[in-house]
């Protein structure tokens, strides 16, 4: 579960404590001879347990997340017009539960049509005072939710921005090069279809720049080479500063070659991109593909080893690992 995401958890969690308290609810409505509740509310069981089982080989989680909150709450509603007017007070935890597993604007609507249908099941059983007690509860607990959920919303993406983004050049930082390694590690694990390539590049006689022109010349030009590949990668790609002079670029459904490709396009970019002005500014670049079975760290170490015989072989080039990094290929 670790290398699950947050909503993956929230709704493989939420729904086995759902269906934990739901299954001896309907055993006692079998039991009981209230057999049209309990035939709902299995209905639901299945439902949610179907998503869950989906979410768990999948990892996808927006429409999941959109079908138990609508599963959830139409039982409710269907049983509030069969029977039961008791169970309006469920709306509010499920109410609250919507917030947590799809956008804040789906589960405003979802809640607003929940209630909207509740009416007609409430109003005949209930006193005013009662139906306005209700429905301004409802109402102060969804408007709090909703205002919650914007905020911190906003909050976790500043602090995602703080957290995963390298100060200097706007890249992402080795943090978010973990953990998206292995999110398509786990990919490959479930689609073994999935494609995803790693680049890494190394400023050549960097070293060189910054003990002549000074540590300022080597960040301002650090900044144009990551502005400069932002510029020639896909926004389906990403680009992340891992340390030094040193970015890998993680390209999404892309194989060897098709990363090579782009590799010796940014190559020739750099090497013709006029830099900096007080002399040529190249690069060499270790290129490797994601292959089963392969962690992280050995994915990132066949880049690497390309890499390092890109340098070996006279920089400014681009070499390739295949066989899991057993063979290197050299493209000048």
């Amino acid at each position: 579960m670790e290398n699950r995401s947050y909503k993956e958890k929230i709704l493989l969690y939420g729904s086995l404590l759902g269906l934990l308290a739901l299954v001896p609810i309907t055993v006692y409505r079998f039991l009981s001879g209230d057999y049209l509740i309990a035939a709902l509310e299995t209905l639901l069981a299945i439902g949610v347990g179907s998503v869950s089982v989906y979410v768990w080989h999948t990892g996808k989680t927006l429409v999941p997340g959109f079908l138990v909150s609508l599963f959830s709450l139409t039982t409710i509603v269907v049983i509030l017009h069969v029977k039961n007017p008791a169970v309006a007070y469920w709306l509010f935890p499920i109410s609250l539960a919507c917030y947590s597993i799809v956008d804040h604007r789906s589960a405003s609507v979802l809640n607003l049509l929940a209630v909207f249908f509740a009416f007609p099941a409430i109003y005949p059983r209930a006193d005013l005072h009662q139906v306005l007690v209700f429905y301004s509860a409802f109402t102060i607990q969804s408007f709090f939710a909703y205002i919650f959920t914007v905020a911190n919303l906003n909050h976790n993406q500043q602090l995602s921005q703080l957290a995963e983004r390298d100060a200097l050049t706007g890249a992402l930082n080795r943090r978010a090069l973990d953990e998206n390694m292995l999110i398509a590690i786990n990919k490959l694990k479930r689609n073994h279809s999935f494609n995803k390539s790693l680049i890494i590049l190394d400023l050549d006689h960097f070293k060189d720049i910054n003990d002549t022109y000074g540590h300022s010349t080597g960040d301002e030009i650090l900044i144009r080479i990551a502005r400069l590949i932002r510029s020639n990668i896909r926004l389906s790609d990403s680009l992340f500063r891992y340390g030094g002079e040193e970015f890998v670029i993680l390209v999404d459904n892309a194989n060897l070659q098709e990363a090579k490709t782009l590799a010796e396009g940014i190559r020739e970019r750099v090497e013709m991109g006029n830099i900096f002005e007080k002399r040529s500014i190249t690069i060499s670049l270790g290129v490797a593909e994601l292959k089963h079975n392969l962690s992280a760290d050995a994915w990132l170490k066949s880049a690497d080893d390309a890499l390092y015989e890109a340098k070996r072989s006279g920089r400014n080039k681009v070499c390739v690992a295949s066989n899991a990094g057993t063979e290197l290929a050299v493209a000048a």
